[in-house]
Parts: C-alpha cells; structure tokens; sequence
C-alpha cells in the first residue's frame, strides 16, 4: 500500500521582482524621452524609480562613475548578450535596496559599496554575468549573490553567495556580532586561482565543488549547532611564476587557524573556541601544506590570525612575498586540530591524509579510504552528501549536492532557472510533514 506524505514547501528564494515601469536605453536614438527611452544608463538610473526595470541595447557606454541608490533590475534588451560600461558602478544602500544587474562587461571598472545597509532591511544585490576587475562588497547588512560571474583581481564579501564565478582572490571578511541574521554562505562550483580566505565568525559556511588553490579558515562560526563545511573541492597547486612562493615544488597551503590575542600563546586563553568543520570528498594533486605547530608556540600571533591580515595575505599574491617569515609549512605536521580545542573537525574520505601529529587530538573525526588511485564515487557515505541520483558521492568537483552536473537543464536553451542549495530530509517518514527549502536565481 502506498504511503501518502503531507508536503510543506517552506522557502524558495527566487530573485525575481514585480517591476513598475519598463526604461529602455539605446545610444543610437538622435535623443530620448526623458521617460522611458534614453540615450545613456545614466539618465535612465536618474529617471528610474524603485522597481523599475532598464531594460539596455548591448552596445558600449563611456559613462561617468554610475551610483545606484535605488532598487532597479539593468539587464541587456537581448537575453545572453553583454553591455559594455566603461566606469564604476558604486552601490549606496538604503532601506530594502533590491539591485540586480545582468550581463554588463566593466572591464577594467569594479562594483563596489559605499555605505552598510540596514540590520533590519539588508540590501539585496545580485550580479549575474558580470565581468570586472573587482567586486568589493565591504560593508555589512548586504547580502550580495555573485553569479556565473569574471572577476580578474578579487571579491570582497561579508554575507551572501558566490556561485559558477572566476577570480584570483576571495576574501568573506567580517568582524563579530554583525549580520547575524543573513543566513549561511555559500562559495560553490567557482575557480579561484591564487587564495580563498575566510574570516567570518557569525555565519555558517559551505565551500563546495570548487578549484582552489590556497585556503586559509582564519576564524569562523563557532556556535557549536552549526557545522561549516568544505567538501568536493578540487585543490590544484601551482608556482604562481613566483620564486619566492615555489619553493621546492608546486604547493597547495591549506590553514585552520583559530582568532588569536594580539600578543599571547596560542596554546592559552586565545585557543580556537570550536573547530565545527567537516571536511570530505575534497582532492588534492600533490600533498597539502600545513602550518607548523612550533611556529604556534612563540610570543607573538602568526599572521592570517586577525582581520588586518587580508592586506598581508593580498600582498604575498600581489608581490610574491614569502607567506611569513613567522609561519613555517611543512606536511608532516599541524597546529589543527589539537586536544585543547572543543567542538570537532571531521576530516574524511580524501586521497590525501592529514598529518600523523594530530591523530590523538579528542575533538578530530579522521576517516579515509586507502587507495593508490582517486575513487570515483567513494566520498562521504552520509545522505547529507549523496549525489542527486542517490548514489554515494564522488569526491571533487563532480560530486555531492551542489555539483553542477546535478543542476543541468533537460532544455538548457529555454530553462533559466538554476537552483544552487537545496535543503530536503534524507530519511522520509509515514505522515511526517517534508520540508523543502530552495534558493535559485532566473537568468533574464
């Protein structure tokens, strides 16, 4: 007999809005209305009103440096096709600001925000096919969503997502008890060819099914209900064309390191609170590097430990500096995890092992699958991990829930919608109520 099970649909975010008045911008016009044709995106952006949706030729635009403090969707007149502006595009937040921008070609020009929003209406700002140097979202209360996106210096953000995006630098950067109710970060399916770092301690992270090459975890969440998480991610090493970053092969540098007192011993008060992460399914082309724990126990903090450390870490790329004269790597042994933190770090079901040091460390869950070759579908046997077929997942880019290949379109050229993090139980009870939370975006 077949069971019926009640369904609740809690949640599904889909960037989309009900707008006013359609503003279309063409350069070839001999002039415009003043209403809803124009000639330049700025004059439509000043005669736009909240809502209001500017719809653009693909063309090239010489403008001036374009603020944006209203909500306005501005996407190419053409689905898939590029507007090129040549300026900056600064963002000033004001109460629920909702901005979405499609399409635009900044060259050398950056997205940048100029002032927080607001605790209880955070600005809502999705750039989806964007190319530009930099995407520089440094300010709190802004719940930016990078899509399919090229960046070719770096991206700045405090909260929100980074989806199916290229850059060189990635830092999520926030300092403690701010944006505490925007919900967990989600960095997937990106290219991020020189570091990714994470210094956030108040929002859950997922860093999935990526090709990176350095990480460095220098604070996190640590409520001890959350679990951040970094699985399915393909770490590629690389010299950089740098010799003082060579050394003497390609190498991956892989830090966990909790926020540190100014001047004191790791090994005292400023320990790591909680490690809370599970790391699995992740692939390594050659051994990783860890921080070396002799480094820890000195009289001053290594860098990569306080929020003034994401311009050290983007000068080592920048200059090709050593990583710190103050921070040894090798990969034998590691400063994480250690008996005196709380809390777990859970490392598992990776072709690369961590170092043998930290194997009596009370809070470390360390699984692996021996093997000489990389296993397709051999990753983590969790249902929170399976691939969307319910096959156990493969480990690297292809595998688990947020790979791409789980998302491909049965009609690519008419579907525009793309779901990237779906929250669905694994186990489903008789009578039980189901719980589906979504968020997905729609191309223009």
């Amino acid at each position: 007999m077949k069971r019926i099970f009640p369904l609740t649909v809690i949640t599904l975010l889909l960037f989309a809005n009900a707008f006013a008045t359609d503003r279309f911008v063409n350069p070839n016009l001999s002039q415009g209305n003043g209403t809803t044709l124009f000639t330049t995106i700025t004059a439509a952006v000043a005669a736009a009103e909240n809502g209001d949706r500017i719809i653009v030729t693909s063309s090239t635009y010489n403008e001036a440096e374009l603020t944006i403090n209203k909500s306005l969707q501005i996407i190419p007149q053409t689905a898939g096709t590029t507007i090129n502006f040549n300026a900056n595009i600064k963002i000033s937040s004001t109460s629920e600001l909702k901005v979405e921008l499609i399409g635009l070609n900044l060259g050398f020009y950056s997205v940048l925000a100029v002032n927080d929003g607001l605790p209880n209406n955070p600005t809502s700002l999705n750039l989806i096919n964007i190319s530009c140097e930099n995407i520089l979202i440094d300010k709190d209360y802004i719940i930016p969503n990078i899509i399919e996106s090229n960046v070719a210096n770096e991206i700045i953000i405090r909260a929100g997502n980074v989806l199916k995006t290229n850059c060189n630098k990635l830092f999520i950067y926030d300092g403690p008890d701010s944006n505490l109710l925007l919900g967990n970060i989600i960095i997937s399916n990106n290219n991020i060819s020189s570091v990714l770092q994470f210094y956030n301690d108040d929002l859950k992270f997922i860093i999935s099914n990526n090709i990176l090459h350095d990480i460095y975890i220098t604070n996190w969440n640590k409520n001890i209900e959350l679990s951040n998480e970094i699985f399915n991610n393909n770490f590629i090493s690389k010299d950089n064309n740098c010799n003082a970053l060579t050394g003497n092969a390609p190498r991956v540098y892989f830090s966990v390191v909790g926020q540190l007192g100014g001047c004191c011993d790791y090994y005292t008060e400023f320990r790591v609170s909680y490690y809370n992460i599970i790391f699995t399914s992740n692939l390594f082309d050659t051994s990783p590097l860890f921080p070396k724990p002799s480094y820890m126990d000195s009289g001053t903090s290594p860098q990569f430990s306080t929020n003034q450390d994401r311009n050290l870490i983007r000068n080592i790329y920048n200059s090709c500096q050593e990583p710190s004269r103050n921070y040894g790597w090798n990969s034998l042994s590691s400063i994480f995890p250690n008996e005196y933190s709380s809390g777990y770090f859970e490392w598992s079901y990776n072709h690369k092992k961590l170092p043998k040091t930290i194997n009596t460390a009370t809070s470390l869950s360390f699984t692996n699958l021996e093997s000489l070759s990389l296993i397709n579908d051999a990753g983590n046997p969790n249902h929170k991990y399976y691939d969307i077929d319910l096959t156990i997942n493969d480990r690297g880019i292809n595998g688990g829930p947020y790979s791409q290949l789980n998302y491909n379109a049965s009609n690519p050229n008419n579907s525009r919608a793309f779901i990237f993090d779906l929250e669905m139980p694994s186990d489903i009870f008789p009578n039980g109520n189901i719980e589906i939370k979504a968020k997905a975006y729609h191309k223009n």
